[in-house]
């Protein structure tokens, strides 16, 4: 892969993962009431943090950084000038958010800033997914990439959502370190499974898509299996032992056995992440161009 697409790598998966974390934290808040929320209390912090660090990356792959501003002017025409100005606003709302819930005065208004933000944030990983369904690169341009993006944000948002309560719990002394968690590992849990099947029912999706060959006779699935098979079932077995270490995380949580669950919640998510690394790199290999 050429080192001109890293950038792009970890801004989209950076990205994501911001969405899921804030998606999924604030229905596990929804369901889980006053615990969740001392749970995962700075999600919407580390959700922007995310953010911003895969903004910062994006620049990394733009020629020249000080024209991306106009970009938003193309919304009627262009995915990607969509995509800016979704992601954009995503980040807006996740700054208004972190100052509504540090203000007493502007906190009424968190409610509603956060149901923008997660509109903005859906809106922001399917103008991704669709920047790069193009109809000359049959790999990319497929129900495929709307899985493999959405199933990212809700595999790695779901865990990353653990590991901010796992560490959260862990701080928590006397009286408040009984606050119960099973209702808020419960929600954590099902997102992090649906965004695994996501990606199980992406991974054959992706290939099937990429068997057209060019006017060489290659093919993006050729391309990947031949010359990175084991990295390619390698992100498949990352991406189930992360999620069965979080499954292990959140019994234990359940049961009341707070011993080493920050870092068995950090591990889960950076397997995980690895696995997603793997698969981004591979999405992005495929990148073979059809009928021009």
């Amino acid at each position: 892969m050429s080192s001109t697409e890293w950038p792009l790598v970890v801004f989209t998966i950076l990205v994501q993962m911001s969405v899921g974390l804030l998606i999924v934290s604030e229905l596990a808040c929804v369901v889980g009431g006053t615990a969740a929320h001392s749970l995962l209390k700075y999600r919407e912090s580390c959700s922007l943090a995310l953010g911003l660090v895969g903004l910062a990356f994006s620049f990394a792959h733009l020629g020249t950084p000080a024209h991306s501003p106009f970009a938003i002017f193309n919304l009627g025409h262009s995915w990607l000038s969509r995509e800016i100005f979704c992601t954009s606003a995503f980040l807006g709302c996740l700054v208004a958010l972190t100052i509504a819930r540090r203000m007493p005065a502007f906190a009424a208004f968190a409610p509603l800033v956060a149901v923008v933000a997660g509109v903005a944030g859906v809106a922001s990983v399917f103008a991704m997914s669709k920047v790069y369904m193009l109809v000359t690169v049959p790999a990319w341009n497929s129900p495929a990439t709307v899985l493999n993006f959405a199933g990212a944000a809700l595999l790695l948002g779901a865990l990353a959502a653990g590991l901010l309560a796992c560490l959260r719990w862990s701080a928590m002394s006397g009286e408040a370190a009984r606050v119960p968690v099973v209702r808020t590992m419960g929600v954590l849990l099902i997102f992090a499974a649906l965004g695994l099947v996501a990606k199980f029912i992406e991974i054959p999706l992706s290939l099937f898509a990429g068997l057209p060959t060019n006017a060489r006779g290659v093919s993006a699935t050729t391309i990947v299996l031949t010359n990175g098979l084991g990295a390619y079932v390698l992100q498949v077995v990352l991406l189930i032992v992360g999620t069965a270490l979080f499954v292990h995380v959140a019994n234990a949580a359940t049961r009341g056995n707070r011993s080493l669950l920050p870092v068995l919640g950090a591990c889960a998510l950076l397997i995980a992440l690895a696995g997603e690394v793997l698969g981004r790199l591979a999405f992005f290999d495929m990148h073979v161009l059809i009928g021009l």
